[in-house]
């Protein structure tokens, strides 16, 4: 789970260098392993909508407030409010940048000193596309929050 705001630039198209994933990926952030309850995540998910992979989730919004409608996991069933998630997010989140309340949750979160850009540096060299395959076709390109009521564009 990470703050829109850590996207900073598109990648074009082409070949995709390391010098394209951090420009689009800026900040020195690591990510931290918190351990947080359903509610918890739910909690994070009304301070601001998140770029999430792992679940989906549906909101809406009552005037100013965020409200969470569902969170589901990839196998269809909702979250369990009580049981405890293992969610990663940058450091950033964590030190409750953008308002984020994962440091409170979980002050004995694991900071695994991996820098955030480096899985996503490590996950499109290991595909190794050409021009005649594509990363496109590779990406999973379904929403995974979808504001209700308000319609979902289409790539």
């Amino acid at each position: 789970m990470t703050n829109w705001g850590g996207f900073r630039a598109d990648i074009p198209a082409g070949e995709i260098t390391v010098g394209d994933i951090v420009s689009m990926l800026p900040f020195d952030n690591t990510i931290v392993d918190c351990a947080i309850t359903g509610a918890q995540l739910v909690e994070n998910l009304e301070v601001r909508p998140a770029a999430v992979a792992g679940f989906t989730y549906t909101y809406h919004k009552e005037g100013e407030n965020i409200v969470v409608d569902s969170v589901t996991l990839p196998d269809g069933s909702p979250v369990d409010m009580t049981k405890v998630y293992h969610v990663l997010v940058n450091d950033f989140m964590y030190a409750g940048g953008d308002g984020f309340l994962f440091g409170e949750q979980d002050p004995n979160a694991y900071d695994t000193s991996i820098q955030w850009r480096q899985p996503v540096i490590d996950w499109t060299k290991a595909q190794n596309t050409s021009p005649a395959n594509p990363i496109d076709a590779l990406i999973d390109d379904q929403p995974r929050a979808e504001e209700v009521g308000v319609p979902v564009e289409q790539p």
